[in-house]
C-alpha cells in the first residue's frame, strides 16, 4: 500500500476541500438567493475562503513533497 503523505498534510488537505465547497455554496446563495447587500458579502466571503482553501492545498502539498 502506498504512503499518501504525512497525517498533517492528509487532515489539512481535508478541511481544505471543506473550506472550497463552502465557499462555493456561499458563492451560489450569494448570487441566486440574497438581496443585492448581502451577496456582496456572501460573495466576498465565498472568495476568501475559496483563496484560504488553495493556499492550505498548497501548503499541503510542499509539506507532502520529499526531496
Amino acid at each position: 500500500m502506498a504512503d499518501y503523505g504525512p497525517a498533517e498534510s492528509v487532515g489539512k488537505e481535508g478541511w481544505a476541500i471543506t473550506f472550497f465547497v463552502a465557499g462555493l455554496c456561499m458563492w451560489v446563495a450569494g448570487f441566486a438567493y440574497a438581496d443585492p447587500a448581502l451577496q456582496v458579502v456572501l460573495a466576498v466571503l465565498g472568495f476568501a475562503l475559496d483563496a484560504l482553501a488553495l493556499g492550505i492545498l498548497w501548503r499541503a502539498k510542499r509539506e507532502g513533497v520529499t526531496a
